[in-house]
C-alpha cells in the first residue's frame, strides 16, 4: 500500500483512539466532580471504536497481517496459492455477507436517531458496509496477484 494512503490511515486511527480517550476520560471526570455523566459519551465511543476497528482491519487484510495457516501453506508453493486462495475467497464471502446484510439492517433501522447524539442508526452500520466492499475488493485483488504470480512463476521457469 502507498506510504503516504498508510500515514493517512495512521493518523485516522491515532485521532480516533485519542478522541476515544478523551471523551471516555472527560465522562469519568465528570461523574466524579459532577457525579453525573455525559449521555452522548459511551454512544460516541462506540461510533468511533467501530470506524477505528473496521479501518485498522481493512489494512490488516491488505498488508497481509491477517492470521494465516502458515504450518499447511508454507508446505511449499502448490499449497501455499491454495490457502491464498482460500483465503481470499472467505474474505469475499465474509465481506459480502456484511455489506448485504449490513445494508439490510441499514435500510430497516438506518433513519431511527441514536438516543443521546440523534445520529441516523446507520452511523453504526456503515462501516462495516464500505468494510465488506473492501474486503470483496481486496479478495479478487489478491486472487489475481495471486493467479498473476503463478504466471511469472511459469515465465521465470519457476523461481520466485
Amino acid at each position: 500500500m502507498n506510504n503516504r494512503v498508510r500515514k493517512i490511515e495512521n493518523v485516522i486511527l491515532m485521532i480516533l483512539g485519542l478522541a476515544m480517550t478523551l471523551i471516555m476520560f472527560i465522562n469519568a471526570l465528570g461523574r466524579y466532580i459532577l457525579g453525573d455523566t455525559f449521555l452522548w459519551a459511551e454512544e460516541v465511543i462506540r461510533l468511533l471504536f467501530a470506524w477505528a476497528m473496521f479501518i485498522g482491519i481493512t489494512d490488516l487484510f491488505i498488508s497481509g497481517g491477517h492470521i494465516g495457516f502458515d504450518v499447511i501453506a508454507n508446505k511449499n508453493a502448490v499449497t501455499k496459492k491454495i490457502c491464498a486462495i482460500v483465503a481470499y475467497i472467505v474474505l469475499m464471502i465474509i465481506g459480502w455477507n456484511l455489506m448485504v446484510y449490513g445494508w439490510g439492517i441499514i435500510s430497516v433501522i438506518g433513519k431511527i436517531p441514536l438516543p443521546a447524539t440523534k445520529l441516523p442508526g446507520a452511523m453504526f452500520y456503515i462501516p462495516g458496509v464500505l468494510a465488506g466492499a473492501a474486503w470483496i475488493a481486496i479478495g479478487i485483488w489478491g486472487i489475481v496477484k495471486t493467479f498473476h504470480k503463478k504466471e511469472n512463476d511459469r515465465q521465470e521457469g519457476g523461481q520466485v
